[in-house]
């Protein structure tokens, strides 16, 4: 386990940023590349996974408030990018509301 210092969770800070940057950037390396990495330094599945997906999550919707307020898309309420949105958030949503419920009967 490793043990929690300053310096720890400064580098893990740094690294998490770095990640979101390029994954912000290409689409792609936040989750794929910092979760392994931290788990094989040490740290717990149950610590890193839950903590990536909060940080992803914080992540893409300060990207999608940026997004709107450029106007690189249009988030408005009746607009076609809000429509696409919502299909693929509420299944998602669905989708791990029933995750979360099936795996407290395991």
């Amino acid at each position: 386990m490793v043990e929690y210092t300053v310096y720890v969770l400064i580098v893990i800070v740094i690294m998490a940023l770095l990640a979101e940057i390029i994954d912000s950037g290409l689409g792609m390396m936040y989750g794929t590349t910092l979760s392994p990495i931290l788990i094989t330094v040490g740290f717990s599945p149950l610590a890193v996974i839950p903590g990536i997906l909060v940080s992803q999550a914080l992540g893409g919707l300060t990207g999608t408030i940026f997004h709107h307020k450029y106007k690189n898309a249009d988030f408005s309420l009746k607009s076609q990018h809000f429509k696409v949105v919502l299909a693929i958030v509420l299944p998602g949503l669905l989708a791990v509301l029933l995750g979360v419920h099936n795996s407290r009967k395991i």
